[in-house]
């Protein structure tokens, strides 16, 4: 039999300390060339905002270059497979979230790698919060309303999704089970493609994260009736927040956070996990990210892995009670 491997959050408590003093080598020695900044998504959305400034002010606090690698495709199984098959030196740092982290494990029968015994949380960077949409044309005007006219309507009921067991398709998914209606879920290439088909009425709604999607979200075609998210967004503050429109089980949010290679040594870990908390802490970099929609959350080790598992808890019982699996 194969040795028996530690779980994730004890791997991840090995990890732990960030505020411990790194080791003078450590400190010194690493990193020593570039680092690769792996995105598992096509430039232009979040992720690829969220890399790109981070590998940016990363390069000037440690005189090295962190230069971003796109790999889209199948999903962000590309990139995962990148990062798995890379040295566990920190020198290949990989944006990963909750759809490898979490949602996956839980919703997917087939994944060609293991997250947890190939992969190792460093901490996690951003939260992004989710807008549910309708063309401005319709008579609805509050959520309430909304729900009466989607039971009430003869039309056909779709909405968009950026692809299958993406957030955009969850939510989407949970609302129209929730309130009792057939909708059909239209995936796209991209969320920026179908909020302009639901601005157009050619799709019914979409629960997009907003990140990147600022400038359509609040344009005159389209009508937000809630956000996800714990409290208001100060760019539309008279939106109600999902929980306050009265369905507090779509609260669903999606994040970005750093993973290396299995056997990276304990200092580099820290190392890089120091390094993002300095990135995200540069008032410009926090600026322009907060401009997109895109919230900077840093968690360190060891409270990173643990959270993950209560996300992964969470969504044990999203699956349960939707039927959902891909």
């Amino acid at each position: 039999m194969p040795p028996c491997q530690p779980s994730l959050a004890r791997r991840a408590l090995m990890a732990a300390g960030i505020a411990a003093p790194l080791p003078a080598r450590a400190s010194e020695d690493f990193p020593n060339r570039t680092v690769r900044v792996l995105i598992p998504f096509a430039p232009g959305g979040s992720s690829d905002l969220t890399g790109r400034l981070l590998a940016q002010r990363m390069s000037v606090l440690t005189g090295q270059t962190f230069v971003v690698d796109n790999r889209a495709g199948a999903g962000g199984d590309l990139a995962m497979a990148a990062g798995i098959a890379a040295p566990p030196d920190g020198h290949t740092y990989v944006i990963g979230g909750d759809p490898w982290q979490v949602r996956n494990p839980v919703l997917r029968r087939n994944i060609p790698y293991d997250i947890d015994r190939a992969m190792l949380p460093v901490a996690r960077m951003v939260m992004l919060w989710s807008a549910l949409a309708v063309p401005a044309s319709l008579p609805a005007r509050t959520l309430p309303e909304f729900i009466d006219w989607l039971r009430r309507t003869r039309e056909p009921i779709s909405y968009g999704t950026s692809g299958p067991g993406t957030l955009s398709q969850v939510i989407g998914h949970l609302f129209a089970q929730a309130i009792g209606v057939q909708a059909e879920a239209v995936p796209y290439r991209g969320s920026a493609l179908a909020l302009q088909d639901v601005a157009v009425g050619r799709l019914t709604f979409m629960v997009p994260t907003a990140g990147g999607l600022l400038p359509l979200l609040t344009g005159p075609q389209l009508r937000v009736l809630a956000v996800t998210g714990q409290r208001r967004q100060s760019i539309m503050p008279d939106v109600p927040t999902i929980t306050e429109a009265g369905m507090p089980e779509l609260d669903l949010n999606s994040w970005y956070g750093g993973m290396v290679p299995a056997g990276t040594p304990e200092p580099i870990i820290r190392r890089l996990a120091e390094l993002t908390r300095a990135a995200l802490a540069d008032p410009e970099v926090t600026q322009r990210l907060t401009d997109q929609a895109v919230e900077p959350a840093f968690m360190p080790n060891p409270e990173f892995p643990r959270w993950i598992m209560g996300q992964r808890d969470l969504w044990r019982g999203v699956a349960a009670r939707s039927g959902m699996a891909l």
